[in-house]
């Protein structure tokens, strides 16, 4: 890794843990960035947090299922 990328990657890092923690948190349309006042982009991030909430329980039920499948295999 070069140093000439590293204000980047740290950029990039910091934005992705930004975006994280608003994903993790309880959505609130109203507390979007000043960028996103509008009906439609507020409906936008909408549909990207519960896009997002519905890929983590999906996850979750896929770790879930794994977890069926060995106890039912180790009862055989």
């Amino acid at each position: 890794m070069s140093n000439t990328n590293r204000p980047v990657e740290e950029h990039s890092r910091a934005v992705r843990d930004r975006w994280n923690r608003y994903m993790r948190g309880e959505f609130d349309p109203w507390n979007l960035p000043p960028h996103t006042p509008r009906a439609d982009d507020r409906m936008l991030a909408a549909m990207e947090y519960c896009a997002y909430q519905l890929g983590e329980i999906n996850q979750q039920l896929g770790r879930l299922m794994d977890l069926t499948e060995e106890l039912r295999d180790d009862r055989r």
